[in-house]
Order: C-alpha cells, then sequence, then structure tokens
C-alpha cells in the first residue's frame, strides 16, 4: 500500500504544469540551476565547463557561454523527466516567451 501512495504521488508531481522561473545560474552547456534545483537538459551533452579539446581550443567554456546567452534574462521551464547518478533533476528546458497583443 506504501507503494501505492508513493507512486501516486510522484505521478501527480510529474504532471504538475512546469513553473516558469529565471535562469538564476548556468553551471555548464548542459546543466542549470532554477530556484535551487539543479537541472541537467535531457537531451544534451555538452563538455564540462573547463574542458578543452586536444588542440587546446576551449570547447566548454564555449558550450557555457553559449548557454548563457541562450536563457540569460529569460524565463525557462524545466519538465521533470527523472534523476541522473548524481542526483540532478533531468528535465526538458522551454524557454518563456510574453507576447503582449492588442484586444480588436
Amino acid at each position: 500500500m506504501e507503494f501505492g501512495r508513493r507512486g501516486a504521488a510522484l505521478a501527480m508531481i510529474a504532471l504538475l504544469p512546469a513553473t516558469p522561473a529565471a535562469a538564476q545560474r548556468v553551471i555548464d552547456g548542459d546543466t542549470i540551476d532554477l530556484n535551487g534545483t539543479r537541472w541537467r537538459l535531457w537531451g544534451i551533452d555538452a563538455p564540462e565547463t573547463h574542458q578543452a579539446c586536444a588542440d587546446g581550443w576551449a570547447a566548454g567554456l564555449k558550450a557555457t557561454a553559449a548557454m548563457r546567452s541562450l536563457i540569460e534574462g529569460r524565463q525557462v521551464a524545466c519538465e521533470f523527466r527523472g534523476h541522473d547518478r548524481y542526483k540532478r533533476s533531468i528535465g526538458s528546458a522551454e524557454l518563456v516567451v510574453r507576447i503582449w497583443a492588442p484586444r480588436w
């Protein structure tokens, strides 16, 4: 019975709509912190921030800068998809766009 309640609670959490949040911190090219939760972005595998290619090209710094330019100053929502081996939440991210349209 305990498992049934836990499963139902997890299912309810999974059904909650993703709440937009201002991106608080970019960790690297595939990881961000939003409202105290560390999110590993689903479907993205970027180099670590201080990782460089064999020829010295700063791939990790470039990936981190690219992620920062994508989400900095914007509202981001993550949809929960599970946890990875480091206990980070895995989620697909969406930029929230607000469009103002006059009433006619």
